[in-house]
């Protein structure tokens, strides 16, 4: 009998690992530069002014009065109470808060009021605008014209600003990292055949 066993054995065993790409964004704002002004204002009946922006005590002499800082300041129309203005910057724009007088609030660039309500005085003529007129290179937190009452280029100009825009800034960084070490040990034995054995039949003689 002939028997022939032949066992095979393989074994293969890969790993492949892969890094996914990474990306980094940062929206971080660069440092905006914002810069406030105290006071600026005219009156062309008289031709008195200030000349630019100031800060400090501030009068045209029988209409308007006021103190001024940077960024702040309160106004009143013939010896009426005082409303403030203050202004700050948000997202490169000049916001306006009014405290006192009958438009209490806050305002975004471009918004206006009549000066009656503003200074809740119904007997005032004009408008006040807030956060979007240029004086003298800066944007007025609220800006009194007073052109009506007084004559072209009358005006109080209260809390001026020049917001800086942010730039955001970005950075990406991709980092892709794939990796792969397959390996294969493929064994395998083989078992010799086994000898058939063989009979042999002498003859039978008589």
């Amino acid at each position: 009998m002939k028997r022939n066993t032949a066992l095979f054995g393989a074994s293969l065993v890969a790993g492949v690992a892969a890094a996914a790409g990474l990306v980094v964004s940062s929206g971080a704002s660069s440092a905006a530069t914002n810069t406030f002004y105290g006071v600026s204002w005219a009156n062309a009946t008289d031709s008195t002014g200030s000349a630019g922006w100031v800060t400090g005590a501030y009068a045209d002499g029988s209409t308007f009065a006021g103190t001024a800082a940077a960024g702040k300041g309160t106004v009143s129309f013939f010896g009426g109470a005082p409303v403030g203005v203050s202004t700050a910057c948000s997202a490169g724009k000049p916001v306006v808060t009014v405290v006192g007088g009958g438009a209490a609030g806050t305002y975004l660039a471009g918004a206006s009021v009549s000066l009656a309500k503003f200074a809740n005085s119904p007997n005032l003529i004009g408008n006040v605008t807030f956060g979007s007129v240029m004086v003298s290179g800066h944007t007025a937190g609220a800006y009194v014209d007073l052109s009506s009452a007084f004559g072209a280029g009358s005006y109080v100009a209260l809390a001026g600003a020049t917001c800086g825009a942010s730039a955001p800034t970005s950075s990406t960084s991709p980092t892709t990292s794939p990796t792969g070490t397959p390996t294969g040990t493929p064994t395998g034995t083989t078992e010799p055949p086994t000898p058939t054995p063989t009979t042999t039949t002498l003859p039978v003689t008589g």
